[in-house]
């Protein structure tokens, strides 16, 4: 009963805050200019028939299967359908599995080797990747191919989605971040177990530390892993617009960025680059961000599934 109410709580808090969105994203947008003797005012009016209407229409499309369409003259559910679901949702999911995956290995072989020179060089790696804004680690991989590409290597596109290996170079780039941050929960954790005496009286019997590991540490930290997981999926989102800015891969992201009114927009910072209210795509952004929003809850959904079995089998 407890799991159901918890759930229940989750999908109220998501449903609230996709609401809230679709509420922001419809409000009347645009301009007014007062003309005064001297001078032009400009100023903005709520104008709360349009809004009314804004959200009239917008219901009404959806009930009618019809999401409306995008600046380019293609309907939403085409743009939905290639920038998130052909694009960033695999880079995504493979970039939320790789890190769960590498992230675990790396804190056990972090734990393993911290009496050993090689930590000089592992646990300065994970620190800086963890402790490098993350725009700044994107930045530095690509002067770093490109300096080996200089020096030799083979070169390929670190752009676009144009070639196969496109997607899976993104996923373990987008991977990075979170891993390190797992890594270290790992570590930590292990230490934190190593301490104690079920530990101690494993290791005097002469049990193996992989087995300790296996058995007993590993279980006891899984939990802790475990409550994790949606804050992952959340920085793998975080990084996302970044990335497919840096990368020039044009994904969900991207496009969600661009449909705020941001086509005209860089960082040359004339009149010209402003955000523009006549480049606003409110149907795509509700449609965009409520796509994220599933990936969030289903995450989430899994987290408090995951959690509430290990704490049932006493882990």
């Amino acid at each position: 009963m407890k799991i159901l109410t918890k759930q229940f709580f989750i999908l109220l808090i998501y449903l609230l805050l996709f609401i809230s969105i679709i509420l922001l994203a419809l409000l009347p947008r645009g301009v007014y200019f007062d003309v005064f003797e001297y001078h032009i005012e400009r100023s903005y009016y709520m104008d709360w028939t349009i809004y009314f209407d804004n959200i009239k229409t917008f219901f009404s499309g959806v009930l009618h299967g019809d999401l409306g369409t995008t600046l380019y003259g293609t309907s939403v559910v085409h743009d939905v359908s290639i920038y998130f679901f052909q694009r960033s949702l695999p880079i995504m999911l493979g970039a939320f599995l790789l890190a769960l995956i590498i992230g675990v290995l790396l804190g056990v072989i972090l734990y393993f080797t911290q009496n050993k020179r090689t930590k000089y060089i592992a646990y300065p790696i994970v620190w800086g990747i963890q402790s490098l804004p993350d725009f700044f680690i994107y930045i530095v991989i690509q002067v770093g191919l490109f300096h080996l590409f200089q020096w030799g290597l083979p070169t390929f596109s670190v752009y676009s989605f144009d070639h196969w290996y496109s997607i899976p170079l993104a996923v373990f780039i987008v991977a990075l971040y979170p891993s390190a941050y797992l890594a270290m929960i790992v570590v930590t954790s292990l230490d934190s177990e190593a301490k104690k005496k079920y530990v101690d009286t494993a290791r005097s019997k002469g049990v193996s530390p992989i087995i300790i590991l296996l058995k007993h540490q590993g279980m006891n930290i899984a939990n802790k892993v475990s409550q994790h997981i949606h804050s992952i999926m959340i920085m793998i989102m975080g990084n996302l617009l970044l990335f497919e800015y840096l990368f020039y891969m044009r994904g969900a992201a991207y496009r969600l960025y661009l449909a705020m009114g941001f086509h005209n927009a860089d960082i040359r910072g004339s009149y010209r680059s402003m955000v523009s209210d006549h480049m606003f795509e409110p149907e795509l952004i509700i449609s965009l961000l409520g796509c994220f929003i599933l990936v969030s809850y289903i995450v989430h959904c899994l987290q408090s599934l995951i959690t509430s079995y290990l704490d049932r089998r006493g882990i």
